[in-house]
């Protein structure tokens, strides 16, 4: 069910094994599981966006976990920033090309953590960046101790930077990738088993970001876009330009990266704004006009349809998986025409404009992050008792 509050992508015939012995395995299991979870510091993540959202509501009962946050190389003293510089330059060597030194240490408090605490799963947040020496130190010692499962979650998309900031070597190591979008697991699938890669769509916090009729401007349209990684902003510069002469649409952007023709007057850039102060220009706003370089999830995507509003964004194979068509409007790369046209159909019909609001509304309630950590709870259950399952077969 492409669409559906139950996307989970597996191999039929080992989803129907796993799953009867991931349930048994919740009514036996006596101690929950340990996870030793490795991710990335992401600055543009906030207190209610960014994938480590999931961890909050996972069952406290079933799941115990550690959580090592790589932080960015921050020393000041430029002795030290050019000795971990080169030293990030050797490990990453024939691996990751994000890989730095501080992922390194991550690895080693990795390894340690499993010696004192046996974790059953060792789980990479953001595969693209840390995982690579970890999994291996590990199978060293798997004839003498029981190894944990090796999870990898991966969000760059495959024509992007995905291939040369993930190590295969690594890659091959795991029993399980999970992505974001189809188009990911197509692409990772000629490097693992299908059966151990899984689509589970990103989730979002629907309780901050919620509709608020009460921020509504009737006299303006505001058109809204937000971040910066993979925006297609040329295009949304054009809209305006285009669109300059209608009094009353305004476009609103949220990004300290983005600096748009000082003439022209309907276009308003917020940089550096808190998550109350987004939740408002969320709420305030009549459109999310986002068009994309390329995307598997899209956090701004998700975040705009909590709080309401019809997406207008490009047609690509990742925000086909989050977006069914009902919710606002997916446009071909590049049309710049087709934007407008969908956007002053909005404008000009605001009854058209309330209907996909509700639309958008119900399919972010679909993506919530409880609905979220159910699939991942189930899908964990499955993993750790995949090899029982296999020996179980005749």
């Amino acid at each position: 069910m492409r669409h559906g509050t139950n996307y989970i992508h597996s191999a039929a015939t080992s989803t129907v094994c796993l799953s009867k012995s991931a349930e048994r395995n919740v009514i036996f299991m006596k101690n929950p599981l340990k996870i030793f979870l490795i991710r990335r510091y992401q600055s543009h993540w906030s207190q209610h966006s960014g994938i480590n959202q999931f961890i909050k509501y996972m069952d406290k009962e079933l799941f115990q976990i550690t959580e090592h946050v790589v932080l960015p190389n921050q020393n000041k003293t430029r002795p030290i920033r050019f000795l971990k510089r080169k030293i990030s330059d050797f490990l990453r060597r024939g691996g990751p090309a994000r890989y730095h030194v501080n992922d390194f240490l991550a690895e080693l408090h990795g390894l340690c953590d499993f010696f004192r605490h046996r974790y059953d799963i060792l789980f990479y947040l953001d595969g693209e960046h840390s995982l690579n020496f970890l999994p291996g130190w590990i199978s060293i010692f798997s004839n003498f101790v029981n190894r944990p499962r090796v999870i990898a979650m991966y969000h760059q998309p495959p024509d992007n930077k995905l291939h040369t900031w993930i190590d295969m070597d690594a890659l091959r190591k795991l029993d399980s990738a999970i992505v974001f979008s189809e188009i990911q697991a197509d692409d990772l699938s000629r490097y693992l088993p299908k059966k151990n890669i899984t689509t589970v769509l990103h989730g979002i916090d629907v309780d901050f970001f919620r509709p608020d009729i009460s921020n509504k401007d009737n006299e303006k349209f505001r058109c809204l876009s937000v971040g910066y990684w993979l925006r297609d902003y040329d295009t949304v510069i054009k809209a305006a330009e285009s669109l300059k002469d209608y009094s009353t649409i305004e476009f609103h952007i949220v990004s300290s990266k983005v600096n748009p023709p000082s003439d022209l007057k309907n276009v308003y850039v917020h940089k550096d704004i808190s998550d109350d102060v987004l939740l408002k220009l969320y709420q305030k706003s009549d459109i999310l006009f986002m068009p994309l370089l390329d995307a598997t999830a899209n956090n701004v995507i998700l975040e705009a349809l909590a709080c309401g509003l019809p997406v207008i964004t490009t047609e690509l194979p990742g925000t086909k998986d989050y977006l069914t068509g009902r919710e606002g409007f997916l446009v071909p790369p590049g049309e710049l025409d087709s934007y407008i046209n969908k956007l002053l159909f909005l404008y000009k019909n605001r009854g058209k404009e309330d209907q996909m609001s509700l639309r958008a509304r119900k399919r972010a309630e679909e993506l919530s992050w409880p609905n979220f950590s159910r699939k991942l709870e189930k899908l964990l259950l499955e993993i750790t008792q995949r090899e029982q399952c296999s020996n179980s077969k005749p």
